[in-house]
């Protein structure tokens, strides 16, 4: 027979350690260990607290794990946490249901034998990672792909019911403690959550499909803008080559003029000087920007194309670099082109405190995967690389600071794409590299 105060420390350990594996497997790659560690000792003690003064000592506990979730993820995360206690309570009270049903044997008896609670503990502990690996599986592939896009009024359509649900099942359990020594309660109890587990991923799927359908129709807005600012800066190039052959006559006649008062030396000057410098810029761009015919995707060409036209206006060397074809890039069209006009306009600004402004953009098509590099002359600031993707961290002042943020967190969502930020002699560089699978 245990003393209480070994009892509780082992129950209040087993239970801290089953819900920190839980958030684990749900948040895995992405989280982290001090993450853990706080859920650990956070539920270590609320549950010590509901062991040793009132089953209500939790509330806080719960309190605190919402708030810590809501500012370290995001509130879409907070759904982990009704899910994860219904997972719990399923996990606990469906095994002891079978204990009871099939050996006889009640929740006092397991706790007087040692060997008896630490098997149970054990089963409970590998029932529960199978069933929260099921749950993340069912998560990740009908559910948690597209977070970062949600509108509110979906994520309040998945928070709002499973938090409810999860509220009146901790006051049931808490006004009704009784209910976890009757085997048939607890199989009521087990059966009504999985019922509930289920049709809330079910909803969730379905407002997610709803979500897509709209996130789809911004896309294809957002496409046909980009396709509006391409067709409008073809208009304007157009334009410039039309005042240029104005320009053109004017420049025969200046040559015309030098001709005629036999001024050769300063024609010669005068021709090496401004006539040579136009015609090198002009076939420059004009080459640079022919490279961008390799891009087959119509909505990422004419945002590079755009970007590339106001960098260029804005005096900036630009230098593009495309070998081969680039057919499609295994990426969302949306998702890509908030991250490529971020990371482009970051580089646009940057350049413009340099003494010489220099934007390079390079894309290749390799056997497996697809290479996007971004690089930009920049003025260094002080500030480690590591720090720049972190959520207010800027070198432009206050109000700023969110967009490696907002790319950083998309590209969380997709396991196909390495990315690497680094500094490269004196450039800095956005790396991208695309698998063509996932």
């Amino acid at each position: 027979m245990l003393s209480p105060l070994i009892y509780n420390s082992l129950l209040a350990i087993t239970i801290g350690i089953q819900i920190s594996i839980c958030f684990y497997i749900i948040f895995f790659p992405q989280e982290k260990k001090a993450n853990v560690v706080f859920y650990f000792f956070t539920m270590t003690l609320g549950f010590y607290a509901t062991q040793s003064i009132s089953l209500w000592a939790m509330i806080p506990f719960f309190i605190c794990l919402i708030c810590y979730i809501a500012y370290k993820k995001s509130l879409y995360a907070l759904l982990s946490i009704p899910i994860i206690y219904m997972i719990l309570v399923i996990c606990h009270n469906l095994p002891l249901a079978l204990f009871q049903s099939l050996f006889g044997i009640n929740y006092k008896e397991i706790c007087e034998s040692p060997s008896l609670l630490l098997f149970y503990m054990i089963t409970i502990t590998i029932f529960l990672i199978a069933i929260t690996g099921i749950i993340k599986l069912v998560l990740q592939h009908f559910i948690l792909h597209q977070t970062q896009t949600l509108a509110s009024e979906t994520i309040a359509t998945m928070l709002i019911p499973t938090f409810c649900y999860g509220t009146i099942l901790l006051i049931i359990i808490l006004t009704s403690p009784t209910l976890l020594y009757s085997s048939k309660s607890m199989m009521i109890i087990s059966m009504i959550t999985i019922t509930f587990l289920s049709l809330t991923l079910f909803v969730n799927y379905t407002a997610m499909k709803k979500s897509e359908k709209i996130i789809l129709s911004q896309e294809q807005l957002k496409q046909f803008e980009n396709l509006k600012e391409y067709t409008e800066n073809l208009e304007e190039l157009y334009n410039n080559i039309r005042s240029f052959k104005h320009d053109y006559i004017n420049i025969l006649t200046s040559i015309s003029t030098y001709l005629d008062e036999k001024r050769y030396d300063d024609l010669k000057n005068y021709f090496e000087t401004e006539i040579l410098a136009t015609k090198k810029i002009l076939n420059h761009n004009a080459d640079t920007l022919n490279r961008l015919m390799h891009i087959k995707q119509l909505e990422i060409k004419s945002l590079l194309s755009y970007k590339m036209l106001f960098a260029i206006e804005k005096g900036i060397q630009i230098h593009i670099d495309i070998p081969n074809d680039i057919e499609s890039i295994n990426m969302k069209s949306i998702d890509l082109l908030r991250i490529l006009g971020i990371y482009l306009d970051n580089a646009i600004e940057a350049t413009t405190n340099t003494k010489q402004p220099q934007l390079n953009l390079r894309l290749a098509n390799m056997d497996t995967y697809t290479v996007i590099i971004i690089e930009n002359s920049f003025v260094q600031q002080g500030i480690p690389i590591g720090k720049l993707i972190q959520k207010g961290v800027t070198t432009k002042g206050s109000g700023h600071g969110i967009g490696l943020y907002n790319a950083n967190e998309i590209l969380k969502h997709y396991p196909n794409v390495l990315h690497e930020t680094y500094i490269e002699k004196n450039m800095f560089c956005q790396h991208l590299q695309i698998a063509h699978t996932k």
